[in-house]
């Protein structure tokens, strides 16, 4: 399964060798002969089971009907601790496109400390540059959730309600958010590398969002609106960065103007800084006008909020005035300001 954000991850380990009539039998659903099901249960082992289940999770043809049958046969044969340990069928589920809340229930009924995992298996090939800015070597399954512009948001409340300081975790999906933040194979819009909390990629990945979504999140715990993740420039400079800088980027940001009020107004009432300092005077009002998609509503939106940015200077300001000729994001705020 491709995912923008899945790109430059760990490579996964190619499934093993099944035995043909395992195969025959779960995934493509044929009754084995008597001497099949003889080889089965002479030839499979815990190891050809576990890669056909984390197989079938990431499947384009997943469903109820395909992994019930499996799942049942491994109750009685993987050893216990196997529930509790193995996060790739759970995280591969909610990569996948055909995810449904009906689906993640069904692999809770087997691994009831799923919410609670935590794995290597799509974050960045190798960790150790943000590693000491406390990230993470292994990302969360709400990361996944959120990331993924098609897991349900009932899947992503269970995950909150389940496991709440998994909000404030961060890590490095892939080679970051440096695509589109559509998944649906759009040209790419931003070329900037942003990775962070569960948060960051649920205002940046997803391009379609829904007020109600932020919300359920951001209350969870209001400090992630406080929470910095990271973004590369060229040269591999890094600067920090906010939830709110990755909604500025989003690509649907006309479509979420109710969610950049919410969350301006909820950093106006924590007191959160809307400038870091770290980034030389860069602000939202910067960020947002670098992004092509942004429309002169949601500028307003930020500046009604927050107006003091209007006059808030930054080194790259010559340089956003001299690109503003060349992009119809930049004349929209030239008529504001000028």
């Amino acid at each position: 399964m491709y995912f923008p954000w899945s790109v430059s991850a760990g490579p996964r380990p190619s499934p093993i060798h099944l035995p043909f009539p395992l195969e025959k039998k779960y995934l493509h659903g044929l009754a084995p002969t008597e001497d099949e099901e003889t080889q089965i249960e002479r030839f499979a082992k815990p190891d050809h089971y576990s890669s056909l289940l984390e197989y079938m999770c990431a499947w384009d043809s997943a469903s109820i009907e395909s992994l019930k049958p499996l799942l049942e046969e491994m109750k009685e044969l993987m050893p216990a601790e196997y529930w509790d340990t193995d996060p790739r069928p759970v995280f591969s589920l909610c990569a996948n496109k055909l995810v449904s809340l009906e689906l993640f229930e069904l692999l809770l009924e087997y691994f009831p400390s799923a919410a609670s995992f935590a794995s290597s298996q799509f974050c960045y090939v190798d960790m150790r540059l943000w590693v000491g800015q406390d990230f993470s070597a292994e990302a969360n399954l709400l990361h996944v959730a959120c990331a993924s512009e098609f897991c349900p948001d009932t899947i992503v409340e269970s995950l909150l309600k389940s496991n709440p300081s998994a909000l404030l975790a961060k890590c490095v999906l892939g080679s970051g958010t440096d695509l589109s933040a559509s998944q649906d194979g759009t040209p790419q819009v931003h070329t900037f590398p942003v990775d962070g909390t569960p948060l960051h990629y649920l205002l940046k990945m997803r391009s379609a969002l829904r007020l109600s979504t932020v919300q359920m999140v951001v209350e969870c715990d209001e400090s992630v609106l406080g929470t910095m993740g990271v973004y590369q420039v060229g040269g591999g400079e890094e600067y920090t960065i906010s939830p709110l800088d990755c909604l500025a980027w989003n690509e649907s940001i006309g479509d979420m103007i109710d969610i950049l009020r919410y969350i301006l107004r909820c950093i106006k009432d924590q007191g959160v800084e809307v400038v870091d300092n770290n980034r030389r005077g860069v602000s939202p009002l910067h960020l947002i006008c670098q992004n092509p998609k942004a429309t002169r509503k949601a500028v307003e939106v930020i500046l009604k909020e927050f107006p003091g940015l209007m006059t808030r200077f930054s080194e790259f300001d010559e340089q956003l005035l001299t690109f503003s000729a060349e992009t119809s994001s930049w004349v929209t705020l030239s008529r504001l300001v000028f």
